[in-house]
This record gives structure tokens, C-alpha cells and sequence, in this order.
């Protein structure tokens, strides 16, 4: 019996430092990132030149206790256009939000085509990253090019197809057909004239 008080007493000294050492204290909380993106479609006509679109977004990290976190933003797309965030870097003390837009330029001449955007985003405390984020996709679709018609293809007829208000053949033909009209009356009356004096020539000689 002796021997067994003094073990008792070290099992409750080891119990108790089990139970205020850092292996027994609770997890500290893992920060989140969320991400919403918006319009989920755009539709736009093709173009000769390059054009902008935007897209609107915004960031959360949630469940973060307050601290000093770097966020940073990547856009994406595919097929592979130029797309950005603006901007692609926000610092959060703590939770919060913040909006930020994306510029997407779509290539000149591009038709038929439907883009595919999102955005990768991770957050970093002291430069070691506790949480990240691929957003869910918005689209973006391009049509033809305006006068290509439903013909498909590239529309590159547009650039030598009849414009809206010009001439098309029909009143090529009928100006053509008049100034010949015109043409041929003035060559005939000169003949007419040039035959007249001719004959009046011949006359006074045989006077």
C-alpha cells in the first residue's frame, strides 16, 4: 500500500501536463476562401477589332481569427485570351470581403466561341498559405461577325460581301445599260450632224 500513493501521484502529475500541453489544446481555426463570380454568361457579337468584357467578383475568407492574411487572385480561361484581376492582391485583417473585377479581351476576328472563366486564389499568413480556392466557371460566347449571315465559318466574307445601303448588281447593271444609252445617242447625232454637212458639201460643188 505504501507503494502504490507515491505511483498514483505520478500518474496524476502526468495526466494533468497531458492535459495543458500543446498536443491537448484545440486546433486553431483553418481560414477559408470563397469566391463568387458574376454575370454567369455573356453573349457578344464577333468583331474586326479586339474587345474588353468584364466580369465582376467578389472574395471572403471566413473563419480566420484577426491576423494579417495576404490574398492573392489568378484568372483563368481557356481557351487562352488575355484575362486579369483588378485588383490581384487584398490584405484582410481577420474575415472580410472584397470585390474585384475581370478584363478579358477577346481576339479580333474571333467567332463561334465559347470561353470558359474562373479564378484560382489562395490566402497566406507570414507567407505560408492556409487556404485556397478554384471559384466555380462563368462563360463567355462570341457569334458571327455582323453581315456574315447563317453561312458559318470565319465570317471573313464580311470583309468583301455587300455592305448595308450600297449598290448590290441590279443598279449596277441599269446605270451601266443608261450611260450606254447615253453614249451611243450623242456618237449617233454627231454622224447625223457630220453626214448632214458632208451632204451639203456635195451639193454646192455640183452647183
Amino acid at each position: 500500500m505504501k507503494g502504490i500513493a507515491p505511483m498514483l501521484a505520478v500518474l496524476l502529475v502526468i495526466a494533468s501536463w497531458a492535459a495543458t500541453s500543446p498536443a491537448g489544446a484545440a486546433t486553431p481555426p483553418k481560414p477559408t476562401l470563397s469566391v463568387e463570380l458574376r454575370p454567369d454568361e455573356q453573349n457578344l457579337n464577333a468583331s474586326y477589332e479586339t474587345q474588353e468584357v468584364f466580369i465582376f467578383g467578389r472574395i471572403t475568407l471566413g473563419n480566420a481569427p484577426y491576423a494579417k492574411y495576404e490574398v492573392f487572385l489568378d484568372a483563368c480561361i481557356d481557351p487562352g485570351w488575355s484575362a486579369s484581376c483588378t485588383p490581384d492582391y487584398v490584405t484582410f485583417w481577420g474575415e472580410g470581403a472584397a470585390d474585384f473585377k475581370i478584363s478579358v479581351i477577346v481576339p479580333f476576328l474571333e467567332t463561334d466561341r465559347t470561353a470558359r472563366v474562373w479564378v484560382e486564389s489562395r490566402a497566406t499568413y507570414e507567407d505560408v498559405d492556409v487556404a485556397g480556392n478554384v471559384s466555380g466557371s462563368v462563360y463567355i460566347t462570341v457569334g458571327k461577325l455582323p453581315g456574315s449571315g447563317g453561312s458559318g465559318g470565319t465570317g471573313g466574307e464580311g470583309f468583301f460581301g455587300s455592305v448595308s445601303g450600297g449598290s448590290g448588281p441590279a443598279p449596277l447593271l441599269l446605270a451601266g445599260t443608261a450611260v450606254f444609252l447615253v453614249i451611243g445617242s450623242l456618237l449617233g447625232f454627231a454622224f447625223w450632224r457630220w453626214r448632214r454637212k458632208k451632204a451639203g458639201k456635195t451639193g454646192n460643188n455640183g452647183q
